[in-house]
């Protein structure tokens, strides 16, 4: 096993698609992560409020 080898499935060749990849990878996981806070904090001032 190569220490130097990013991670599995990525092409040297290819770094700037990569680089997109993971850019849009970070904006999914963000908005997912938002989603869940949205939702876990209007089930707290739902369950407060009643």
């Amino acid at each position: 096993m190569l220490e130097t080898k990013p991670e599995n499935g990525a092409v040297p060749t290819s770094s700037s698609r990569n680089r997109y990849a993971n850019k849009r990878m970070l904006i999914i996981c963000g908005a997912v992560a938002a989603v869940i806070v949205l939702v876990v904090v209007l089930r707290v001032l739902s369950t407060v409020q009643a």
